[in-house]
């Protein structure tokens, strides 16, 4: 078996809580989606942002592994 070549996280949630109605308020400062998406791409990677099946919303995010990444701290 070889090396993995990304790492990859996804986020899902059903919309339940986060509407105004329930008192959410968005944060009025940040980076949000924005940040994410310059971070991952500093990192080489892949962000996405959808509708989830649900009616809520899924996050996913994909950085790649690299040869280097998985070498000992302190060895050449």
């Amino acid at each position: 078996m070889g090396s993995p070549t990304a790492s990859s996280l996804s986020i899902q949630d059903n919309r339940v809580g986060s509407s105004v109605a329930s008192g959410y308020e968005p944060p009025v400062s940040g980076f949000g989606l924005v940040g994410l998406r310059e971070g991952v791409a500093l990192l080489d990677g892949q962000l996405s942002f959808e509708p989830g099946p649900d009616g809520g919303s899924r996050l996913s995010v994909s950085l790649p592994i690299r040869p280097t990444d998985l070498s000992v701290p302190g060895t050449v």
